[in-house]
């Protein structure tokens, strides 16, 4: 526990509205993607930069074509 302290949550650096920009349509889709992606970058340890941007784009195909 003491290595944990003080740590903050990271933050998901993206929102809904971004990824209707993207070309999502607003509704469940974009929640769903949005909680994919969280889950995602949590798992792949937080990444920033391109690697973050990879996961997005992913999960934004991922979820076009399941539209």
């Amino acid at each position: 526990a003491a290595s944990i302290k003080g740590w903050t949550v990271p933050r998901l650096p993206i929102g809904g509205g971004e990824l209707i920009r993207r070309g999502l349509t607003k509704g469940p889709i974009v929640a769903r993607t949005l909680k994919s992606i969280d889950r995602a970058w949590a798992e792949e340890g937080f990444p920033e930069g391109d690697a973050f941007e990879e996961l997005v784009a992913g999960a934004v195909a991922r979820a076009k074509a399941e539209a």
